[in-house]
């Protein structure tokens, strides 16, 4: 297959990331023209040079450029395929991809764990946090490359499928009374003492009348229901406890080297599901943590780790920072960027990418994938279960439409029905493995097939993550 050309007036680096995605996006191999090419046919140029560049598609530069509102009202974009677009879509992903959208808000957008509220969001401010917005303008764009360059590139999802989506567990507290049981005086404790005492006593005065002490252990029930219908999902474990070195009030209590966590990991393993890292809440003030942590689960669990998500989505205030840091460990994928108290587009996107890193001027090769659902987003409004299910299947109905990637992250406990506090939303995520198997367009997978995948996919058309990373195409 020929390499499709592009020139970009942007010297920022940005640009050069953001075509780079689309046209892995899109599955089109290309090649970069420096500025001195401009007197060649290039087939896309990014631009306001007013010289005679000889191109096929036309781009302007305008930084600003944010929503299209023809493209996200569907008002029939096709009258702008043609060799000059009005709007820099570049720009645009761009601002999406590495959130500047959201750079101006100030403090009080954020919540006590440093998450964007989705309330303060450019998405939700401007009634679009429901619209992947990125995939619409990646779609576009392969439109205009199929019709003015005669280009069509490979499909993203394997086997003819439209879409993909990953399914994915926190492991947060399988057992009720791990905090109890695992008790230790420690560094954290020391300095919160009264806390850790007070739920110390409140847990184990709860378990003297609990009748059903082992209800959240779900797992016999997950791997039956999952596998009954051909799928494997992630389970984030945490390898660093609330009376770990950096453990917190706010992480989990489970022990991962007691005998029952040596059984189900060998269990989850021996049927291919995909054991990942939970990242501690306080792991990211150090980088040699993520490995510390990526080590003692790989050693306890039998395997590589590779898939990561944080415990509250805690990334810190300098996400960025921290997304570097992820593959610095040895971490190929991350789903730890999501709204917190709906269900949407975090980012405005529906896609795996890889995140830029700004003060590097590269992209990180530990691909994200945008969570667009987990369980909170719907019990803790208390919601119900059928409209709920309505709003799940719209949005999987959005991702497949637009030949997109969106992740489920739903908890061990409400994840199958024998958990009688949280049975309606068992039987919620049951019905929404239904849906999901009586629609053979759709891959699910767990988050390391995925991650497999793309890997394959981008050697097959000749592209290297790590290259790219290090700021090469």
């Amino acid at each position: 297959m020929r390499r499709l050309t592009y020139i970009s007036e942007d010297s920022s680096g940005v640009s050069d990331y953001c075509l780079g995605f689309i046209f892995d996006t899109l599955g089109v191999p290309y090649l970069k023209l420096n500025q001195s090419d401009r007197t060649k046919s290039v087939d896309i140029y990014h631009g306001n040079s007013n010289s005679k560049v000889q191109c096929s598609i036309r781009i302007p530069f305008q930084s600003e450029d944010r929503l299209w509102s023809d493209m996200i009202l569907a008002q029939s974009p096709k009258q702008y395929l043609n060799r000059e677009l009005p709007f820099d879509l570049v720009s645009a992903i761009g601002a999406f991809l590495t959130d500047e959208v959201n750079s101006d808000t100030s403090h009080v957008a954020y919540d006590d764990h440093d998450r964007l509220k989705y309330s303060s969001s450019f998405q939700q401010q401007n009634n679009v946090a429901d619209k992947p917005i990125v995939n619409m303008y990646v779609t576009f764009l392969g439109s205009a490359i199929e019709e003015m360059i005669g280009l069509a590139g490979s499909p993203l999802w394997p086997q003819g499928r439209k879409c993909a989506i990953g399914l994915s567990h926190d492991i947060d507290i399988p057992e009720k009374y791990a905090f109890v049981d695992n008790f230790q005086l420690s560094v954290p404790i020391k300095h919160s003492l009264p806390a850790y005492a007070a739920k110390y006593l409140y847990l184990r005065a709860k378990r003297i009348a609990d009748k059903n002490p082992d209800e959240f252990w779900t797992f016999p029930g997950i791997l039956n229901e999952e596998t009954r219908r051909g799928f494997t999902s992630t389970m984030f474990f945490a390898s660093t406890n609330t009376f770990g070195k950096w453990g917190s009030f706010d992480d989990v209590a489970y022990d991962i080297h007691s005998d029952k966590y040596h059984r189900i990991f060998a269990e989850l393993l021996d049927k291919h599901f995909d054991v990942g890292l939970h990242a501690a809440y306080n792991t990211f003030f150090a980088e040699d943590r993520f490995a510390s942590e990526r080590q003692r689960l790989s050693e306890a669990a039998g395997t590589d780790v590779i898939s990561l998500r944080h415990h509250y989505w805690h990334l810190g205030s300098n996400v960025e920072q921290t997304l570097l840091m992820h593959s610095n460990a040895g971490f190929r994928c991350d789903s730890s960027i999501a709204f917190e108290e709906q269900m949407g587009f975090r980012r405005s996107i529906a896609l795996p990418y890889y995140p830029w890193i700004s003060r590097a001027q590269k992209r990180t090769n530990c691909v994200q994938m945008p969570v667009f659902c987990m369980d909170g987003n719907l019990t803790y409004n208390d919601g119900n279960v059928d409209e709920s299910l309505g709003q799940i299947s719209k949005y999987v109905s959005t991702i497949k439409k637009w030949s997109g990637l969106g992740v489920f992250d739903w908890h061990e406990r409400t994840s199958h029905p024998s958990c009688e506090k949280y049975s309606r939303w068992g039987e919620a995520y049951l019905k929404t493995l239904d849906m999901l198997a009586s629609d053979n367009e759709i891959w699910v997978a767990n988050l390391r097939e995925i991650t497999d995948w793309l890997d394959h996919r981008r050697k097959c058309l000749g592209l290297d993550v790590k290259k790219d990373s290090e700021g090469t195409t």
